[in-house]
């Protein structure tokens, strides 16, 4: 695919990395020449120097071949428009970043005026993804897939936790319903695809593939801290918390938010009455302890310094270590520090809202025939999640998992059938029609070409 990014931010750079490695033909667009030079020093992507709403420079991007154009500047009014004028005069598809919230509550009309097939706001996205996690407090992330009815769940295993030093095996003999574990990451930063024989150490991040009921059981059995919270105090009443809260509010969640700005938490207040709105520094420590920050189950720092977040969520663990913290984060930088705080699940909006345009990508190379429909980049990096959909036969259908090799470390997690999820086992085997959900440190995968040794298996 032919695909031009307007933007060279923290997503612009995401997505042309990413889809330049896959093999699409990347133009990337802004006005920040110094920010193209160095992304041109990284990527094979034509890289033009100038406004995305000039039609000389759309022209200069041959927009009129191009198959995709993403509008990520941080302007939503020159997203809009950049958008309008390449589905206009390029006839492509069309994805808009858009973050006020005056003109997300207007996307259908939106789409039908500017010609924009996606909207995405990265606080509603965030918003959403926070909900999904308030279900399960132990858990710092979910990965979610479009057709297996599975999700990917992310734990950190505790210091008296009754996995560490079980083996995989013995687990799953115990437990007997269908989960699979596909990842492994030790305190010192190896990343591992477990087998049977792997045996969990206090201080792993674990990655389990499982329905949500299967996982809630599972979470249970073990003592793992299941069911949504039932109180969440919200530091910074901006853009995300507004979405957040409505979220929380349908699932009858006590909540408080600390906003500095009493005209912000005014607004907040009269939007949502349900809710508790402090106006306050969410920084002073006074003012936490007045709302019985050592005692709450739910924190959640949505500030829009990076630092004040960090420091509130660091100060939050000290003072009550029981409690579920999230914490929000716009850095894509200095990953390895962050990663050794003791920051409860970490979000970042800009990740997000890349991995939903890329999953829209893959929907479109899937109607062409291509094979990936679902794609996540885990551990920083170093590992690929990927969703397939077997459309015909090939050298790997009908054949025992166990009696395929694998290109590197890899493991099928979960095999839809009939849109019923299947756990395999050795036994198993692809068939066509089949979404199937494979983890693999081969970052470039696109097909199970990629995945699978190609030889004579029959």
């Amino acid at each position: 695919m032919r695909i031009i990014i307007a933007g060279c931010g923290n997503v612009g750079k995401i997505l042309a990395r990413q889809f330049s490695m896959d093999g699409h033909e990347v133009v990337i667009i802004d006005t920040n020449g110094q920010r193209l030079s160095a992304l041109a020093d990284e990527i094979d992507a034509i890289c033009l120097t100038g406004d995305a709403t000039s039609m000389e420079i759309l022209a200069s991007a041959d927009v009129d071949s191009a198959d995709l154009f993403i509008a990520v500047t941080g302007s939503d009014e020159k997203n809009l428009l950049s958008c309008l004028m390449a589905s206009r005069r390029g006839n492509c598809k069309t994805i808009a970043r858009v973050a006020d919230p005056v003109y997300f509550a207007e996307t259908s009309e939106l789409k039908h005026t500017f010609g924009i097939d996606v909207i995405i706001n990265p606080a509603q996205a965030t918003a959403v993804k926070l909900n999904k996690l308030v279900s399960f407090p132990a858990v710092t992330g979910i990965d979610s897939f479009s057709r297996t009815g599975v999700d990917l769940f992310h734990f950190k295993i505790a210091e008296n936790s009754k996995l560490a030093g079980r083996a995989v095996k013995d687990i799953r003999s115990a437990f007997k319903k269908p989960l699979l574990f596909c990842l492994r990451q030790t305190p010192g930063g190896d990343v591992l695809i477990p087998n049977g024989d792997t045996v969990f150490s206090a201080g792993d991040t674990v990655t389990l593939c499982a329905t949500s009921f299967v996982a809630d059981t599972f979470f249970r059995s073990y003592n793992i801290p299941t069911g949504k919270l039932s109180e969440v105090i919200i530091a910074g009443g901006g853009n995300t918390a507004f979405y957040l809260t409505k979220e929380l509010l349908h699932s009858n969640i006590n909540i408080t938010i600390v906003e500095s700005d009493p005209e912000r938490a005014e607004y907040l207040s009269d939007t949502y009455p349900k809710a508790t709105v402090v106006i306050g520094d969410a920084t002073d420590e006074k003012l936490l302890d007045e709302e019985n920050i050592g005692s709450v189950r739910g924190f959640i720092s949505t500030m829009g310094i990076d630092e004040e977040n960090i420091l509130l969520s660091l100060y939050v663990r000290s003072v009550n270590p029981a409690c579920t913290v999230m914490t929000r984060i716009h850095r894509t930088n200095f990953e390895s520090v962050i990663r050794g705080l003791d920051l409860g699940t970490v979000l970042r909006p800009q990740q997000i809202t890349s991995d939903i345009i890329k999953r829209y990508v893959n929907s479109l190379d899937a109607a062409r025939d291509y094979e990936v429909e679902t794609m996540y980049t885990l551990e920083n990096g170093r590992t690929l999640a990927l969703e397939l959909v077997i459309r015909e036969e090939t050298f790997f259908t009908g054949v025992p998992l166990t009696d395929l090799v694998m290109k590197g470390q890899g493991i099928v997690c979960s095999i839809n059938r009939d849109r019923r999820p299947l756990i395999p086992g050795g036994s198993d085997c692809i068939q066509v029609g089949d979404s199937v959900i494979v983890m693999t440190d081969n970052i470039y995968a696109q097909s199970f070409d990629d995945i699978f040794e190609r030889k004579a298996y029959k």
